[in-house]
């Protein structure tokens, strides 16, 4: 019997190779594969094994982070020379993976901060967050250390010291965001595929959430995996009213996505 997640990734493959997908520009692309996904069912701690770090490969279900992994690492290997599962997998552990570098639990990137710098060096995303109106904001990290019950690789000492190192290290760098309440002046400059991530006000934790921009009559909304809804949605609110009912979120970071020249 063959890896489901390999049929589905060949089903997707010829979606859009039969939609001629290289005419999108990438912004589309983005929308397109991650409305894929709409009504998956939602599965929270895909990424939480015990044991050796290896590979989750999951596509038949989502947490708002795979989403937004599986959907760029989607992205990228339709573009390639090489379109093939074995691409979506190296482009998954490359884009999950400091550096692109699978050395142990402490090297995934379990912060969203972390993720979106890492990436950004990689070439996959630009964040725009200064550009388009942010503020400079700076918190420190601690949340997976104060809490590991959450996270069973935590159990080891080992692993524990390393990701106290990398709180601290991250903590230590600012970064801009727009704030929630300014969002409304802020929405024209977001563009449709725009990954968008949600700064919570939670001590020790940076990013609650994640998805991408999907414009609706020139408003915002969130394309994302989510918890309440147990799946895939398009939200029906707009961004700035989902924000405004969340009591935890202080607003938003924005990173543009780039396509890259190989895998």
């Amino acid at each position: 019997m063959e890896n489901p997640d390999r049929e589905l990734f060949k089903k997707i493959f010829s979606l859009f190779e039969a939609n001629r997908f290289h005419e999108f520009v990438p912004q589309e692309k983005v929308i397109r594969i991650g409305e894929c996904f709409i009504g998956f069912p939602y599965r929270k701690g895909l990424l939480q094994r015990e044991g050796r770090e290896h590979l989750v490969v999951n596509l038949r279900e989502q947490d708002c982070v795979t989403f937004v992994e599986n959907t760029l690492s989607l992205l990228y290997t339709l573009a390639s020379h090489r379109p093939t599962f074995e691409t979506f997998k190296k482009t998954l552990k490359r884009i999950r993976y400091r550096e692109g570098k699978m050395e142990g639990y402490p090297s995934r990137l379990h912060y969203f901060s972390e993720w979106i710098k890492d990436n950004e060096r990689k070439g996959f995303i630009q964040e725009v967050s200064k550009e388009i109106g942010g503020v400079v904001f700076r918190k420190s990290l601690h949340y997976m250390t104060d809490h590991l019950s959450l996270y069973p690789p935590l159990r080891n000492q080992r692993n524990i010291h390393e990701m106290k190192r990398v709180e601290r290290r991250i903590g230590r760098k600012p970064f801009f965001f727009i704030p929630k309440e300014n969002l409304p002046g802020v929405e024209p400059l977001i563009q449709e595929g725009d990954l968008i991530a949600i700064v919570t006000r939670e001590e020790g934790l940076d990013i609650q959430h994640v998805g991408f921009a999907k414009k609706i009559r020139n408003r915002v909304h969130l394309l994302h995996a989510s918890e309440k809804e147990g799946k895939v949605i398009l939200s029906k609110e707009t961004l700035y009213r989902y924000l405004m009912k969340n009591r935890k979120s202080l607003g938003i970071r924005v990173a543009r996505i780039k396509m890259v020249s190989s895998i």
